[in-house]
């Protein structure tokens, strides 16, 4: 999750004291599963590529910028998508699941992205000279998520068409023209632009968390979680638990709650929204539990 703004309560910035609970909204970007469908978030990731003899370097680079868009959003950046060369076998089956769970276990990654040589139309040539040369690109991706429970390959295709002007005669055959506008094509780019299906959808998301004023150590989990300290303010929400009860103690709970879902432990987040709701369920509640069973 993103964190863009933090609207605290004036009550803990002022210091004062009172002894009714009161609140402050945390507003986040939280990241959604991607237009794909595919929930990426939090897993390895592998990029392999088809190595057909014919048009590698292009297959590669476009591998390679599919790969550094995945790490740009989903690892800020770092280099951490490993990019696996695959020979063409002429039996081979690429769409099918034992290639692709092969690769997974090869790659030792939770997903794998496997990119089938491309397919090139026809070349066509419009107007005199100079003339407009088009070449088709069709890209075939599969990807397996040994950690989704449908357990199935998922199948993509894309088409790209690359337009070059030339002066063209009669002796250019249509593999000349087409070697003539892969010189300029930015296989990179076209691997960039085939992994936005891939990228998380992000939305504006405001959590609540519940404090005392006045309270050192409501005041303390608050102000934790303020510097985004989330694992130091669940210890102190779980020691507010220890010693109250009723609706306070559903509070702590709750916050507990919102601080698993955003260091991404679902579970423990549902069974925490569990404790606070049999305490004595705050307003948030349900809202909470649809966002973490990704309901809305």
């Amino acid at each position: 999750m993103r964190k863009t703004t933090l609207l605290l309560a004036a009550a803990i910035i002022a210091g004062l004291v009172s002894c009714s609970p009161t609140s402050y909204v945390l507003s986040l970007q939280a990241r959604h599963p991607s237009a794909s469908g595919c929930d990426l978030g939090r897993k390895t990731m592998a990029v392999v590529y088809v190595d057909s003899g014919m048009d590698s370097l292009f297959t590669r680079t476009v591998a390679e910028g599919f790969a550094e868009a995945l790490e740009a959003d989903y690892f800020d950046g770092d280099n951490v998508i490993g990019l696996y060369r695959m020979e063409k076998a002429p039996v081979a089956v690429y769409s099918s699941r034992d290639t692709l769970l092969n690769l997974v276990l090869d790659t030792s990654q939770d997903v794998v992205f496997l990119f089938d040589t491309p397919d090139y139309g026809d070349v066509t040539v419009k107007g005199r000279q100079p003339a407009e040369v088009s070449v088709p690109l069709n890209l075939h991706v599969y990807m397996y998520d040994s950690m989704d429970k449908t357990d199935t390959v998922r199948s993509f295709r894309g088409r790209t068409i690359f337009r070059q002007s030339m002066n063209i005669d009669k002796s250019l055959s249509d593999e000349k023209a087409k070697e003539e506008v892969w010189k300029k094509a930015d296989a990179r780019v076209v691997g960039a632009n085939a992994a936005t299906k891939f990228l998380p959808v992000w939305k504006d998301e405001d959590y609540r968390i519940y404090y005392i004023p006045g309270s050192s150590d409501w005041e303390k989990g608050a102000t934790y979680s303020y510097e985004f300290k989330w694992r130091e303010a669940v210890e102190v929400w779980m020691a507010i638990c220890d010693k109250t009860y009723g609706d306070r103690r559903a509070m702590a709970e709750y916050n507990i709650a919102v601080a698993c879902h955003i260091l991404g432990e679902d579970d423990l987040a549902l069974r925490w929204l569990d404790k606070s709701d049999a305490d004595g369920k705050v307003a948030p509640s349900t809202w909470l539990r649809k966002v973490i069973k990704k309901e809305i």
